[in-house]
């Protein structure tokens, strides 16, 4: 994969985890996201809180490393985590809504679930080396990535 196609994966992926921040923020602004939205899914409180930042820490695991890596993982759970305890403490001020610290568990463990599936996906493999010459010079030195 060239560095061009990395950085406009990592933009994508920076992008729609922008969205993702909007949409959570919003909806965590509503007494009741599930009438906002239109749609009762009818799941355990704390596997939404799951199912929403598996989505975020892989927007994310996306958005910090691509090509992946470990610092990328760490980067991911790290961010939704802090979205995840910020998003509490602003629940705590929407009436009829209320923050605990299982809530903000099920979003880290969801964000850890979401960046380890990110990098589980196979075909996004680390950038290719550059080319060697028969001197045993990168063909590439002194270029910028």
């Amino acid at each position: 994969m060239t560095w061009s196609r990395i950085a406009r994966a990592r933009t994508v992926h920076a992008a729609l985890l922008a969205l993702w921040c909007g949409a959570s923020f919003l909806l965590s602004s509503k007494s009741d996201p599930e009438e906002f939205v239109g749609v009762r899914v009818g799941l355990n409180d704390k596997v939404e809180h799951g199912i929403e930042y598996a989505t975020g820490g892989f927007l994310a695991a996306g958005a910090f490393g691509f090509p992946r890596g470990r610092r990328a993982t760490v980067a991911a759970v790290a961010f939704c985590g802090l979205w995840g305890a910020s998003d509490e403490w602003h629940q705590s001020f929407v009436p009829g809504r209320d923050s605990s610290v299982a809530d903000l568990a099920a979003d880290v463990l969801g964000a850890t679930v979401g960046s380890l599936a990110f990098a589980c996906i196979p075909g996004r493999a680390q950038a290719s080396p550059a080319p060697v010459d028969e001197s045993g010079k990168s063909k590439d030195a002194g270029r910028r990535p």
